[in-house]
C-alpha cells in the first residue's frame, strides 16, 4: 500500500514536516516527534503573528486555490496535529529511496 492514511491533509505539507524530521537524523521514539512537532507550531504559530507572512499566506491561497503552492511550507497547525510516527516512517520508506536521488556537484 503506498498511500498515506492522512485523508484531510495536504500531501505537501505532509512532506515538508518529514523531509524537516528526517534532515540529519531518524526518527525513532515517539517522544521525538513530539518535541519536532512542537517545535515546528512554534515556527507556523511564528509566522500567523506576522503581517507579512499572513499577507503573503493569503495572496498564496488566492492564486493557487486547490494547489500544493497554497499552503505554507512550514506547514499548518491543524496538519501538524495529525501526523503520527507511523506517517513519517511511511514517508521516509517510501520516498526517501534510490530512484528518487539526486546528486549535485559544486566546483569554487
Amino acid at each position: 500500500d503506498s498511500s498515506i492514511s492522512l485523508q484531510n491533509t495536504c500531501f505537501f505539507d505532509v512532506f515538508q514536516f518529514c523531509t524537516t524530521l528526517l534532515r540529519g537524523q531518524l526518527l525513532v521514539e515517539l517522544s521525538h516527534l513530539k518535541l519536532l512537532k512542537n517545535q515546528q507550531k512554534m515556527v507556523v504559530q511564528h509566522a500567523l503573528e506576522s503581517p507579512d507572512q499572513v499577507a503573503s499566506q493569503t495572496f498564496f491561497r488566492a492564486l493557487y486555490q486547490a494547489h500544493p503552492y497554497a499552503h505554507p511550507i512550514d506547514g499548518e497547525i491543524k496538519t501538524l496535529d495529525i501526523i503520527t510516527l507511523e506517517d513519517v516512517k511511511h514517508f521516509y520508506k517510501r520516498f526517501f529511496v534510490t530512484k528518487n536521488a539526486g546528486i549535485l556537484t559544486h566546483n569554487k
